[in-house]
This record gives C-alpha cells, sequence and structure tokens, in this order.
C-alpha cells in the first residue's frame, strides 16, 4: 500500500486544535510525499496501530 495522507491536526493555541481530512489527487499526494520525504530524518513521528497512535496523542497534546 502506497503511503497516504488521512488526516492532519493543527495546534492553533492553548487547548485548540483542528483536524483536516483533505482529499488530494493522486497527483497532489505524490508532490505533496516527495516534499515531506525530504524532512523524514527532522522533527518526531510514531508508527504503530490506530491505538498506539491515540495513545500517543494523549502524551503529547
Amino acid at each position: 500500500m502506497k503511503n497516504t495522507i488521512s488526516s492532519i491536526i493543527f495546534k492553533h493555541g492553548d487547548d485548540d486544535y483542528s483536524i483536516w481530512i483533505p482529499d488530494f489527487s493522486a497527483e497532489e499526494m505524490e508532490k505533496i510525499t516527495k516534499l515531506l520525504e525530504k524532512y523524514s530524518t527532522e522533527g518526531y513521528s510514531v508508527r504503530g496501530s490506530k491505538k498506539d497512535l491515540i495513545e500517543e496523542l494523549k502524551e503529547i497534546i
């Protein structure tokens, strides 16, 4: 399965968040994926099950 962006979480301020569920075309997804791959070794990421990610979000948000 190819990587896709299922949702993006934005932090707007203290306890103010939004979740965006984009509908990118295949061409847009390819461009965005290539851009993000340039920064794949920077920042912080977690990979796991949906449950794992929810638990991680509880800790960092």
